[in-house]
């Protein structure tokens, strides 16, 4: 099966911000979203308990509330869950969950106000805490915060978030342990994320030693490595250099970084600054440290899920110190919009298109389109990314996603030109360029240029052999027109290998076993795909298929009919229904082993 994807510009900052290893590693992260109260739908046991004891009104509230945040209304639950725990202010877990609420609603004096309630019972709840901390950073008057900051939690994400905040607590009061209490070998994976924030507060601070310590754990050994780091450990090393008068490191970092994860052009700022001659970049305070560190964790601890809501709980945290930070900003849009949450999204990326940095106003209006492509506004993303084009002639980013959209809107002719114009607009094509070449093939293969289309394919994948979507496009497009089956088997089994968990490529394996008629082998990866992506027709369509040429005639029927009511396009739905009158030929099953 061919997804009706189509290659994309790479959308979410989180995936630019952190290094892979991080991203990747077996941090228990939702067990933080599990410490705030409900984290969305379940209360906890404590509150469900009392909840026979509370005023009616209340009651009430507290219903609308969970309501509202099932639904990520977080303007509406603030309110219902707000006005209840004024009401009932000795139910502190209520007041701990209106102050979730109301941080992600970006309201920060409400959240104060319910922080405050919460925080009467001893329970040391890390969203009220670093509210406090915020609020006190925000209103000059810090007078509570290294009592807050040494009761944060120190299991589950707070073992990284904890220490940090502590230090730059400490460092704000300008005490000498500051930074006693952070340990840059204590977790190898996080190392140079606490070697990035030593390395900040010992400038801040004026400990040489403690810098030079950090650098060690900061740099790469060789340039490979120079590839692994985050934006935010580049800017802080980088600037770092710049501030020392260190120039020619400074350049090296902004030159060799990010060329394979897509930090380059995010950095041209900082190359551009040096070649001027500029002034450095400012060193992080207390109140950016501490927003960095919120905006690390919250990108840390976010895998997508519902439960992990307060991933966008530290980012809005963030932004309240840096409301101006493109990286917090971006990123929390980013976030929502990988939540589906594309109309609170929207005006995020929009407030973003105005910004001084060209480099971020430039991401931001790309994914400004992108999410109006989501909403199915796509003749508002085209007139804007034409606009764009035309804007710098030298882009891609803009033409590919003017492609993306085109075929999109299934407008496949004006799709090609797109992706042909920007490949034009190439100097030399490398790795970096097969989104561009994939995206010219399936244009070509949606306007039935086969031919054209399976060697574009081919191509995209000289640039890229690894790409399971790729691989999948391709071979399955070998097994529609009933070509080279044997080699868009192993294709597509590659595929598989790679993201064996989608339900596209599954379901494209199965039926090439269906096509080469291994028809059991081919039922075994049908029904794989059927349990991964229960409400797709062309899958549901295959499975049937195979049923029938086993003999299970009325599993068969289930499936077929199960098509009917998947609302399928027209050409299926009429497949479909004459399968289900007159069955499918039976064909001969191959007898030689695999």
């Amino acid at each position: 099966m061919i997804k009706i994807e189509w290659p994309r510009v790479p959308k979410f900052i989180f995936l630019l911000l952190l290094p892979t290893f991080l991203v990747l590693s077996p941090l228990p992260h939702r067990a933080l979203a599990k410490s705030i109260p409900t984290a969305i739908t379940a209360a906890p046991v404590e509150l469900e308990s009392q909840e026979s004891k509370l005023d009616v009104t209340v009651a009430k509230g507290l219903l609308i509330g969970r309501i509202a945040l099932e639904h990520d209304d977080y303007a509406k639950a603030q309110n219902s869950l707000s006005e209840a725990a004024i009401r009932q202010p000795d139910y502190s877990d209520l007041a701990q969950l209106a102050n979730f609420a109301a941080i992600n609603n970006g309201d920060l004096e409400t959240a104060h106000q319910m922080a405050l309630l919460a925080l009467q019972a001893p329970n040391n709840e890390i969203l009220p805490l670093l509210t406090e901390i915020i609020y006190g950073i925000k209103q000059k008057e810090p007078s509570n915060n290294l009592s807050y900051a040494q009761s944060l939690p120190r299991n589950d994400i707070g073992a990284y978030l904890s220490p940090l905040i502590l230090a730059w607590v400490k460092a704000a009061k300008g005490q000498n342990s500051a930074l006693a209490d952070l340990s840059l070998t204590a977790n190898p994976q996080l190392t140079p994320f606490i070697a990035q924030h030593q390395l900040a507060i010992a400038e801040f601070t004026k400990d040489r030693i403690r810098q030079e310590e950090a650098l060690k754990h900061l740099l790469p050994k060789n340039d490979a490595d120079f590839d692994k780091l985050s934006l935010a450990m580049i800017r802080i090393v980088g600037g770092y250099y710049e501030r020392a008068g260190n120039i020619g490191q400074a350049r090296k970092l902004y030159q060799v970084s990010g060329k394979k994860n897509n930090l380059y052009d995010l950095l041209a700022e900082d190359r551009q600054r040096l070649m001027a001659n500029g002034p450095p970049p400012p060193a992080l305070t207390p109140e950016s440290g501490i927003a960095a560190v919120l905006l690390e964790s919250g990108l840390l601890i976010n895998n997508g899920r519902k439960e992990d809501r307060v991933a966008l709980s530290l980012l809005r945290m963030a932004e309240w110190l840096e409301p101006k930070n493109p990286d917090i900003v971006l990123s929390i849009g980013d976030l929502l919009n990988s939540w589906e949450l594309y109309e609170q999204a929207l005006p995020i990326y929009q407030s973003m298109t105005k910004t001084a940095n060209p480099q971020w106003r430039w991401q931001a209006r790309i994914r400004y389109c992108q999410t109006l492509v989501d909403l199915k506004r796509n003749a508002e993303a085209e007139v804007e990314l034409r606009k764009m084009s035309e804007e710098d002639r030298t882009d891609t980013l803009a033409l590919s996603e003017l492609g993306r959209t085109l075929n999109r809107s299934e407008n496949y002719s004006a799709a090609l030109k797109a992706y042909s114009d920007a490949i034009a607009r190439v100097p030399t094509i490398g790795p970096d360029h097969w989104s561009l070449i994939f995206g010219k093939g399936i244009s070509l293969e949606r306007l039935g240029r086969t031919e054209e289309a399976i060697d574009t394919l081919k191509q995209a994948i000289s640039l890229s052999p690894n790409q399971p979507d790729l691989l999948n496009y391709l071979g399955f497009t070998w097994v529609e027109n009933n070509q080279n089956l044997n080699e868009a088997l192993k294709m597509l089994v590659r595929a598989w290998q790679i993201k064996p968990n989608d339900s596209a490529i599954t379901d494209s394996v199965g039926w090439a076993f269906y096509k080469l008629k291994y028809y059991d082998k081919a039922i075994e990866f049908l029904e794989q795909a059927v349990e991964l992506s229960a409400y797709e027709p062309e899958i549901a369509d295959h499975l049937g298929d195979a049923y029938w040429q086993v003999g299970r005639e009325q599993e068969a029927r289930v499936k077929w009919k199960l098509v009917l009511s998947l609302s399928p396009p027209k050409e299926l739905l009429e497949r479909v229904k004459v399968k289900l009158q007159n069955g499918i030929p039976l064909l001969p099953r191959n007898g030689q082993a695999l």
